[in-house]
């Protein structure tokens, strides 16, 4: 692989997301490889010879790719989970901050445009948006529904929207007896 780091297994270990500094795009990933106790800086910059980019808000993986949202830049970045090679890059979504995935759909909280925006997994393209409350951050899937946190932006929100996936609507939005919640799993 390029970078010289053809030997390197990313996928047996552990991805840290760094944010970096607002507005300076040196957002990273590290790899920590518990069995070696090995930890290796900026894998996406060392294989790609580029940089990753400005405000890395997460990193997921979804099968055999691995999703960077780097927000301040507004795009996903997708690379092979396995040698960390660009796959893709989704652009034009607004300050993406998570992503989650049913199917062969993705859906990407865009904390900007108060919107969840949905990913066609096999081509990695923008395929529609859900409009939900403001600054959307993280989402859980539970009984085919996406429930999403809307931790406000930068003003207040009680709110969580429920998206069925069936449909790509919201059916519910609950309110909260509490302000902006920004994270939601599901046990």
């Amino acid at each position: 692989g390029a970078g010289g780091n053809g030997a390197t297994n990313y996928t047996n270990g552990v991805l840290i997301s760094n944010e970096g500094s607002f507005g300076n795009g040196n957002g990273s990933i590290s790899f920590y490889n518990p069995s070696t106790d090995n930890m290796m800086n900026d894998v996406f910059s060392l294989v790609n010879n580029r940089p990753l980019g400005d405000v890395v808000q997460s990193v997921s993986r979804i099968g055999s790719l691995t999703y960077m949202c780097v927000n301040g830049s507004n795009k996903i970045e997708v690379v092979n989970s396995s040698t960390f090679e660009e796959h893709a890059t989704i652009s034009g979504v607004n300050q993406p901050r998570y992503i989650v995935a049913n199917g062969n759909t993705g859906y990407i909280s865009a904390w900007g445009n108060n919107e969840v925006i949905l990913i066609d997994l096999s081509t990695n393209t923008v395929s529609g948006s859900i409009t939900v409350g403001s600054g959307p951050e993280r989402m859980a899937i539970n009984n085919n529904n996406l429930y999403v946190a809307n931790s406000g932006g930068f003003g207040l929100d009680s709110t969580i929207s429920v998206i069925n996936l069936s449909a790509n609507t919201v059916t519910t939005t609950i309110v909260l007896d509490g302000y902006n919640p920004s994270a939601i799993v599901n046990r």
